[in-house]
């Protein structure tokens, strides 16, 4: 099996399904944003809610679930880094 990490960029998941990948999976650091807009972050900001970018549904079609992983942490002995 072999193993590549998209960092989250949506071409690579296009890209990895053309070539015949068995399967795809994005480490996301962050937990999943919410589905609408929070109060704190209001008009004109950059909206922060829960998209599928094409790559994304690209995926979901393929194999039938979201590519990302939300809350990845890593750990270092008993550190969380």
């Amino acid at each position: 099996m072999i193993k590549i990490n998209s960092f989250g960029k949506v071409d690579y998941h296009w890209l990895l399904l053309f070539q015949g990948a068995k399967s795809i999976i994005s480490f996301e650091i962050l937990p999943p944003p919410p589905p609408t807009r929070a109060a704190s972050n209001p008009w004109p900001t950059f909206p922060r809610v829960f998209k599928m970018d094409y790559g994304h549904e690209e995926v979901e079609l393929k194999f039938g679930r979201d590519p990302r992983i939300f809350n990845i942490g890593s750990k270092v002995g008993d550190s969380l880094v």
